[in-house]
């Protein structure tokens, strides 16, 4: 059975963030809206800690996300073979290849660009360089609906005998303005 996860990987930057100590040390991290990509369309491998031959899953998504107050960079994941430690608050981290970087004056790190190769949980005992990147939710994914037999015509539509379907506009709609 597979499971959906969302996992906060990259703090934004915003206007708490921008001065505040905490944010400004050289070992911290932050990101610009937008700034993160996935590395190739179809998603990329969510792993455990960042090892290639432990791929759990598939990050199918970044969301900017606001959790607890600040926004997030969040990846939305199918997990297919969970561990059985995996569950919500596990630590988390990612692979990122820059495209532009910014440091501040106190050497912080400041990302314009990056593109994001991988996705990793990380089993007990392992500290993410992000303190507060984790998985926020956990759950098993819900089937999807059976495809209607019969799929419902459109408005206005006429079915002729030789089953081609004609849309007509409805009245009232307005095909042009002179």
């Amino acid at each position: 059975m597979s499971h959906e996860a969302l996992i906060t990987i990259a703090p934004l930057l915003d206007a708490r963030r921008f001065r505040d100590p905490e944010w400004e040390r050289p070992d911290r991290d932050s990101y610009w809206g937008g700034s993160l990509t996935l590395l190739r369309r179809e998603g990329v491998p969510l792993l455990i800690d960042h090892d290639d031959a432990r791929r759990i899953g598939t990050v199918h998504a970044l969301y900017e996300l606001e959790v607890g107050g600040s926004k997030w960079v969040t990846a939305s994941a199918t997990v297919t073979d969970p561990p059985a430690w995996l569950r919500k608050h596990t630590p988390a981290s990612f692979r990122r290849h820059d495209a532009y970087t910014v440091e501040s004056v106190k050497g912080a790190q400041r990302v314009g660009a990056a593109f994001v190769g991988e996705v990793s949980v990380l089993p007990p005992g392992v500290e993410p360089a992000e303190p507060l990147a984790r998985v926020i939710t956990f759950a098993p994914a819900k089937e999807p609906k059976p495809a209607a037999r019969h799929p419902a015509k459109p408005k206005g539509a006429v079915t002729y005998g030789s089953g081609q379907l004609l849309i007509r506009p409805n009245i009232g709609t307005v095909l042009s303005v002179r």
